[in-house]
């Protein structure tokens, strides 16, 4: 038989990256699928090796059955047979480098406790059917990828929001009212504001108050029975065609959206068996702050921030979405309080949807400024694919650290370098009890603390470092000497300052050690650090030896008392 690995572009299993943001910019995912043959030694006859990029939905029954549904599809074949039957496959290794494009259907990667949406990478085999193993062999990786596309609010038209209704509470008063609702897309932390207009039919009534409620029904649907890539318990299934779940935005010329607010015919989907609704938000007015008109209307803004996105490790708050298995939908309730002739009495508005995304606005542009700036610095760098985002982050902080001009040394020079530079505890710098170079008036201590018993004439003053190179003395004729750097060190920037490798010798232990000397502020942060250090270390001997005082008085008492 043969196993399959499946591994990031940067070479790490565990998360595996992409770049890019779904409905925004184009997704790019990235790796290598290799495989392996087992322990017997077999190849195993196949058809074709193809990598996807996948997203699922998952609807939970009570019965433990579970019906998954691809919403999205996006393939590259790396291998196939040369025949049209099947050829042995053994130890094989390929890239892979998949695109999935702006219009491409699927949802925000969510959880809730009957459903879920996610994403994934896979690597298959398509082989002729083993009993117990099926016809079909992969290896996978979830990937949490978040839509950050929005809906395009629709051209203003008058509806049946902008226009006033009558409540319909049995011997409650009358109202004509109005629920005014943004027709804006809401994101995470975005300021939802909605404005209620109450007219009482009768001018002797008086609105109190107002609360605003905004509810999530989420209605569960068994899959269709014509339906071909829906299965129960078919995470494996053998499905390699693109399909996509119903519209979710707002249809463009360019591509399919996602939070269509069409109707789909009623054949299409089999009626909801499981209905449940939840409240996510909620807002409250005080008493009296209703404004009313010369013409008895009342008039309220009513306030409040959506909740923050939540991780993949809690239940999702989720956005506005139609599917195949699952129908999520948001919606504003409004409740007014108001006194008549007849008392007090609670009247309940009609609901208005509400359109919800996975992010905001402020998220969006950020998002594109920086695959603006991503496509920028890779046309000048002369790269035509854009870098995941881990490498693009560890670039960034090359561009930060290393100036312009400077060319970076290899892994393995780092490496090399790395190991042979001096540990900061062979540098046997002064250090006074002030924390500050040249702070005067200490006695020199080493690093734990403790008073140095050799003379002043030990450690001499540092050198500075020569414009010129010189031979570096034997410890025998100085205890200070600057090595020289060799020719084919990286030239020196001007205005950044260079370390300067700095021969010690103490002259009562006989040892020779090399440190460096760094620029003024390095210089001062290491001696903060080191202040720091032996004061973490002065407060812990003072803990431990009162613990052990009291340790000695409580034997003290229990002696006693015997």
């Amino acid at each position: 038989m043969v196993h399959i690995t499946l591994t990031g572009a940067g070479g790490n299993g565990a998360r595996f990256g992409y770049d890019g943001f779904l409905g925004l910019t184009p997704v790019v995912v990235r790796g290598t699928v290799a495989t392996h043959i087992d322990s017997d030694g077999k190849p195993l006859p196949a058809r074709a090796l193809t990598a996807h990029v996948r997203c699922y939905e998952v609807r939970h029954s009570r019965f433990g059955q579970s019906y998954t549904h691809i919403m999205a599809d996006h393939v590259q074949t790396l291998w196939s047979s040369p025949h049209e039957g099947a050829t042995p496959l053994g130890e094989f290794e390929a890239p892979f480098r998949i695109v999935v494009p702006v219009d491409s259907a699927g949802a925000s990667t969510a959880a809730f406790p009957d459903y879920r949406v996610f994403w994934r990478v896979e690597a298959a085999i398509s082989h002729p059917s083993i009993a117990g193993v099926g016809n079909r062999t992969s290896k996978q990786v979830d990937i949490p990828i978040t839509r950050y596309a929005a809906p395009t609010p629709p051209p203003f038209a008058p509806g049946p929001s902008h226009h006033f209704l009558s409540s319909n509470k049995p011997r409650a008063p009358l109202l004509h009212y109005r629920v005014r609702v943004p027709p804006e897309a809401v994101g995470p932390q975005d300021i939802l504001s909605v404005t209620l207009d109450v007219r009482p039919a009768d001018p002797a009534v008086i609105v109190r108050s107002a609360s605003l409620t905004v509810e999530r029904r989420i209605e569960l649907r068994d899959p269709p029975s014509t339906s071909s890539n829906a299965s129960i318990d078919s995470f494996a299934s053998s499905s390699t065609g693109s399909t996509s779940a119903r519209p979710l935005l707002p249809p463009t010329p360019a591509s399919p959206a996602l939070f269509s607010s069409g109707s789909t015919p009623p054949s299409a989907y089999a009626d909801a068996i499981k209905t449940s609704t939840t409240i996510v938000a909620g807002a409250e007015s005080g008493a009296g702050r209703f404004a009313r008109d010369e013409n008895g209307l009342y008039t309220r803004t009513l306030a409040l921030q959506w909740p923050a996105s939540r991780s993949t490790a809690r239940w999702a708050l989720g956005e506005s979405l139609d599917t195949t298995l699952a129908r999520i939908t948001f919606s504003v309730k409004a409740r007014v309080v108001v006194s008549g002739p007849n008392g007090t009495d609670s009247v309940e508005l009609r609901e208005e949807p509400l359109t919800v995304v996975a992010t905001n606005a402020a998220q969006r542009r950020l998002a594109l400024a920086r695959w603006q700036e991503v496509q920028a610095r890779d046309e000048a760098l002369g790269i035509s694919t854009p870098a995941p985002p881990y490498a693009k982050r560890e670039a960034e902080r090359v561009s930060v650290r290393d100036p312009p001009g400077l060319e970076r040394p290899s892994t393995g020079a780092r490496r090399k370098d790395r190991d042979e530079r001096p540990s900061r505890r062979a540098s046997a710098r002064p250090h006074t009890s002030s924390g500050a170079a040249g702070g005067g008036g200490g006695r020199p201590k080493t690093r734990d603390g403790r008073a140095q018993t050799f003379g002043e004439g030990a450690l001499r003053p540092l050198t500075a470092r020569p414009a010129v190179s010189a031979p570096i003395p034997t410890p025998a004729t100085a205890t200070g000497s600057v090595i020289t750097p060799p020719s084919s060190a990286p030239p020196q920037i001007q205005g950044i300052p260079t370390p300067t490798a700095v021969v010690r010798l103490n002259t009562i232990t006989g040892e020779t050690t090399v440190g460096a000397v760094l620029p003024p502020q390095m210089e001062l942060v290491r001696a903060w650090e080191e202040e720091l250090a032996r004061i973490e270390r002065r407060a812990r001997r003072r803990s431990d030896a009162q613990n052990t005082r009291r340790g000695s008085d409580a034997q003290r008492r229990v002696v006693r008392v015997g």
